[in-house]
């Protein structure tokens, strides 16, 4: 018996590759890294926008003990949040394999076993023996659909605490950047400042190569395309009609 799992969850995916401002070691004793000219120009440019944020300098000791309403609080609030965040997405992973794990197996109903047991021959000579196989697997898919149903409510509830923690963390960046939104790079050398994982990013389908039909009604393959997929701006002569009666 399969089940369809309750709800979905929006594909996010962290990006493993190490931005322009990473750096493998840190050669100076306050754990800050000796740049070159670029990088540090890159870096000045980020810290500009950074503004208030630049606080994310503070040391470990400094971010666990400031005050929460403090700029060195906010940003220790958001790099708990980010972390809070990535915890309850591991653990909706987690869950969510477990019930697609449940939901590959073929496990039979109780009342369907139940309508075996009803219809057995108390007279036959293997009653006994067909009754007691038939009780255990009753009992197992009752612990089989107990288990699924557990299952299902805790992916249901690990999405909510996947949405909330999100939120949390939006709402967390907002308040230590006094409401400004970041750009990437930015957001990225924050991350790196508090030894975070680089920031997720939303996926999203791009069209298939050649499928987009240009503003001369070919696609990028150079294939013609008919009718509502090229643009207005098509001058594609009409089959039907003779070019020498055209003025």
């Amino acid at each position: 018996m399969k089940t369809a799992s309750r709800g979905t969850t929006a594909t996010k995916t962290r990006s493993t590759t190490p931005t322009k401002y990473a750096v493998n070691e840190s050669p100076r004793p306050n754990g800050k890294p000796s740049l070159s000219e670029d990088e540090l120009r890159n870096h000045g440019a980020l810290a500009s926008e950074l503004k208030g944020l630049n606080a994310a300098h503070a040391s470990a000791t400094a971010l666990a003990n400031a005050s929460p309403n403090s700029q060195v609080g906010r940003i220790a609030t958001y790099r708990d949040s980010v972390v809070g965040a990535a915890q309850a997405e591991e653990d909706l992973a987690t869950a969510q394999q477990t019930l697609s794990d449940l939901e590959a197996q073929d496990v039979r109903t109780p009342e369907a076993i139940q309508s075996d047991i009803d219809n057995l021959d108390p007279e036959a000579e293997d009653y006994q023996s067909q009754l007691d196989t038939l009780e255990a697997e009753k009992q197992a898919a009752e612990t089989y659909q107990t288990d699924l149903a557990t299952a299902q409510d805790q992916v249901t509830e690990l999405e909510k605490q996947v949405a909330e923690a999100d939120q949390m963390q939006a709402d967390a960046l907002l308040a230590a950047s006094n409401g400004r939104d970041l750009s990437p790079e930015a957001k990225a050398y924050l991350h790196e400042l508090l030894d975070l994982p680089p920031p997720e990013t939303a996926t999203e389908d791009q069209p298939a190569d050649g499928d987009v039909a240009t503003g001369d009604g070919t696609t990028g393959d150079g294939t013609t395309v008919d009718g509502d997929l090229a643009s207005s701006g098509d001058t594609t002569t009409d089959p039907l009609v003779d070019p020498s009666t055209e003025s």
